[in-house]
């Protein structure tokens, strides 16, 4: 299947160096079968061979009827991005052999995609609860079933055929684990959607506007035999977990975060009307979030209401600290953090030089809870400071750097805190 593909992408006026190896396990991975030179290309792959929604609408007749359907998903988070995707990829499959990117569709379906949360088994994700995470993964099954009755009920039966939900569910995880970012907006890539991240990358890929394709080059000099891989970006491993299925080691992890729904604000503070504000709050374990203008709206919105967002946002992080206290799966690594909190300095470090041996799945689930309970914490520690209750100094340095993001939730004390508050 993968020189099918390899051969349908050069047919297309696409470019697959012969240094690479794709068939050796798993489906979707890139290997080199002779020494690479930093620079050299790799992969060239043209905008036509590219699933993205602009192919999508241009082929899809059912398109039309999609941007009428009121109240399809695809605006909150936590819904279904990309339906137009999704559908069009069906549609291509009920072509069979007919349909232009057929190779590259019967290549997905050989991909194994069991580490994505939404396909987890119910006793696999009663360990994953707790976490805001959870609630993605078990919800996805609602904006499936919520999506599917809005296209039956508005698509001619010419136009769906057999379209089913496993099908659209399908395809729709492939498409949101898998996804680049293009000119022509989010996209599957033929040969570069398989290929594995790496904080140390062997190759590099950029949209080249010129040429109208994703160019893929080595980042450095390749060894045969040597793995190819790609930097997917800078996320916490709640991040990681939710839109690729997997989780990097604690000590790599580029930041911590929280993701704090705002119907939990709701659940505390019943005054609080929170529907123009966006469904979530990344909560960060480091700073420069004053940036981010999902917590100015919050701000604004609630203190247009006559609530103090400090506050409010203060009793939201002591609850979820306490839930993740309370949890028996991270019972040795919050104690472990609680204790490198009393060190000098303080840090907020969880995990020892080994993490315990389990299934992957439970280590998965420890690394996304304590970076979850160790952005919460930095974010008590923060609040505390702004509180007076403890100073700059005696606060882990994952915190300190939060105490300048949470002035804008601050009413009447914008900018950096006076030189005192500081020392």
């Amino acid at each position: 299947l993968i020189q099918e593909v390899v051969g349908w992408v050069r047919r297309n006026d696409g470019f697959v160096s012969a240094g690479l190896l794709l068939d050796k396990p798993p489906v979707g991975s890139l290997w080199s079968n002779k020494e690479l030179a930093q620079g050299e290309d790799l992969l060239r792959i043209p905008a036509k061979c590219c699933l993205t929604a602009g192919v999508a609408s241009l082929a899809a007749s059912v398109d039309p009827t999609l941007r009428t359907i009121v109240d399809l998903s695809q605006k909150a988070e936590m819904s279904l991005q990309h339906v137009e995707i999704a559908a069009f990829m069906v549609f291509q499959e009920q072509e069979g052999a007919a349909s232009y990117f057929a190779p590259y569709l019967r290549l997905m379906e050989q991909v194994d995609m069991s580490s994505l949360p939404p396909l987890r088994t119910e006793q696999e994700l009663a360990a994953l609860s707790g976490s805001p995470e959870a609630y993605i993964a078990t919800r996805s099954g609602f904006w499936y079933d919520h999506d599917l009755q809005k296209l039956t009920s508005h698509c001619f039966v010419r136009d769906l055929g057999n379209f089913s939900r496993q099908a659209f569910s399908r395809h729709h995880h492939f498409f949101m684990s898998h996804h680049f970012e293009t000119t022509h907006g989010a996209g599957l890539i033929p040969l570069v959607d398989g290929v594995k991240h790496s904080f140390q990358p062997s190759a590099a890929w950029e949209w080249d506007v010129d040429q109208d394709a994703l160019v893929m080059r080595a980042a450095k000099e390749v060894q045969e035999g040597e793995e190819i891989t790609i930097f997917y970006g800078n996320r916490s491993n709640p991040r990681y977990l939710t839109a690729h299925g997997f989780t990097v080691p604690p000590e790599e992890e580029p930041y911590t975060s929280y993701r704090m729904w705002t119907h939990q604000l709701e659940e505390i503070e019943p005054r609080l009307r929170a529907d123009a504000m966006e469904v979530d709050l990344e909560l960060e374990g480091q700073g420069g979030q004053e940036e981010d203008p999902r917590f100015r709206d919050y701000a604004q919105s609630v203190l247009s209401q006559g609530i103090d967002p400090l506050s409010l946002l203060g009793t939201a992080v002591e609850r979820a600290v306490a839930v993740y206290e309370k949890d028996p799966l991270i019972r040795e690594q919050v104690a472990q953090s609680k204790a490198s909190q009393q060190e000098t300095p303080p840090s907020l470090r969880w995990w020892r030089d080994a993490e315990p041996t389990t299934s992957q799945w439970l280590t998965d689930v420890i690394r996304v809870k304590m970076s979850e309970y160790t952005a919460l914490t930095a974010w008590a520690y923060a609040l505390a400071v702004l509180d007076r209750d403890l100073t700059l100094a005696a606060v882990p340095a994952e915190a300190q750097g939060l105490v300048q993001s949470l002035q804008v939730l601050r009413p009447g004390r914008q900018g950096a805190l006076p030189r005192r508050e500081q020392e």
